[in-house]
């Protein structure tokens, strides 16, 4: 029901403004009685969020279809009609749209690749062959644990928006992974690897379709990745790199093929490390019922000695702001120190930010 309050002037005004509030009247109800009407279905038993926006504006008049609304179009009898709008209608598309409101705010921290803490992880052959040559691996007191710690803090910045290119954005971006041989005492529990990966990356938003297909973003970087240490254990490379990331619904494939800056002889530390990663990290994310399962394969692509290596996680919930996280790798390159060597370990702890 609407009820319109008019404040009385004068006899002689109220005459003169009665047929005119009454029209004004007969107008308000008809816009209200149109927005107002019951639609075809209840928007409150949308599970799905952008739907369930997509409906109430459908009712209200706002617009409809913006740059991150999945569904719903009007049709001439003003129903609502689903439409499937390629790749905007996905939880890629929502974490996109967040870090574009974040931009706005300075000194601004943005998650990058997933962090997380394994405070007990398995390894069923750890590489005791780097370290050979530094200590005596007869003694037991020196050799590695199959159970450690395992954890990575990933973050990113953007440095400019529109940068050369309207909708793109210049981002600076930093991982650190690291493992722990917290539980072993005999050797005074030694941080024996942490990787650092600074790198420099220009992201465009395509809006969530290129060519028929969904694709949310690319970006072209370059990445460093070291372990910092010096004369046997030193390990480096740096690479350039795309990135291709499509998503629809509740899955997201990445595509990240990339090239070696060649480096001289006598300062490559691990010449032969494409021998081992290959060229390109190829993942696949899923989301099902608040499960999210992530898997990255690499392959060297060789015809003779071709390596396959993989690696297997999922998140799950748990009470607060923290997801359960399991991991399983099988191959090679979890670490720059294990590039050549082929690790199968089982971990379980936490994650504080998944892919999305």
């Amino acid at each position: 029901m609407t009820t319109l309050t008019f404040r009385c002037l004068t006899a002689r005004t109220h005459s003169a403004l009665l047929p005119l509030a009454m029209l004004s009247l007969v107008l308000a109800e008809g816009v209200l009685a149109q927005g107002t009407s019951t639609p075809d279905y209840d928007c409150r038993a949308l599970a799905n969020a952008h739907e369930r926006l997509a409906c109430y504006d459908d009712i209200f008049g706002a617009p409809r279809l913006n740059e991150f609304s999945a569904t719903g179009v009007q049709s001439a009898s003003g129903k609502l009609v689903k439409e499937k709008l390629v790749g905007r209608d996905t939880l890629v598309r929502e974490r996109i749209e967040r870090e574009k409101r974040l931009f706005e705010y300075p000194f601004t921290i943005i998650p990058h690749k997933p962090s997380y803490i394994l405070p007990y992880t398995n390894n069923a052959k750890p590489n005791n062959a780097p370290y050979s040559a530094l200590v005596d691996l007869s003694a037991e007191d020196q050799r590695l644990d199959n159970a450690e710690a395992k954890f990575q803090v990933s973050l990113k910045v953007p440095l400019a928006q529109d940068f050369l290119v309207d909708g793109s954005t210049l981002w600076a971006g930093y991982t650190q992974l690291s493992l722990w041989q917290v539980y072993n005492s005999e050797a005074s529990a030694p941080f024996r690897e942490t990787n650092y990966e600074p790198e420099l990356f220009w992201a465009f938003d395509t809006g969530g379709e290129w060519a028929g297909l969904p694709l949310q973003n690319f970006s072209l970087g370059f990445s460093h990745q070291s372990n910092g240490r010096g004369e046997l254990l030193s390990r480096s490379w740096n690479r350039i790199y795309a990135n291709f990331l499509l998503a629809d619904d509740n899955w997201a494939v990445g595509f990240k093929p990339w090239y070696r800056i060649p480096e001289d002889e006598a300062d490559d530390d691990n010449p032969d490390i494409d021998d081992y990663l290959g060229y390109a990290d190829f993942t696949l994310a899923y989301k099902w019922e608040g499960l999210t399962f992530t898997t990255l394969l690499r392959n060297n692509l060789r015809s003779s000695n071709n390596l396959t290596s993989g690696n297997v996680t999922m998140s799950f919930p748990l009470p607060g702001r923290l997801s359960g996280y399991v991991e399983y790798v099988n191959g090679y390159g979890e670490t720059l120190i294990d590039y050549n060597h082929r690790n199968q370990r089982i971990g379980i702890g936490v994650v504080l930010n998944d892919w999305y």
